[in-house]
């Protein structure tokens, strides 16, 4: 990124890479979890963002971006309990 915080520009890229490799290559959690230094819970769960993250950059054009980021808020709510499925039904 360039900003002068070895955080943004070196560590997280560094796992940005990592995540991204383990979802091409098909990586166990636990193999996922030792490269990257966390459990495997947090593993999981960075790879599950990653795939949602890459769903959303990777779209072949916008709208199809601006609807997997929609969907993506829709169910992260539904499964926060912020929305009740009565309510998402009717919007």
């Amino acid at each position: 990124m360039g900003i002068g915080n070895i955080r943004f520009d070196k560590l997280m890229l560094n796992d940005a890479k990592i995540l991204e490799q383990a979802i091409v290559e098909g990586w166990k959690i636990p193999r996922v979890a030792k490269k990257l230094d966390v459990d495997t819970d947090s593993a999981s769960s960075l790879l599950a963002a990653t795939r949602e993250a890459s769903e959303v950059v990777d779209a072949k054009n916008f709208v199809e971006a601006f609807r997997s980021a929609i969907r993506q808020v829709i169910q992260h709510s539904l499964r926060k309990g912020l929305i009740r499925t009565s309510q998402s039904e009717n919007s």
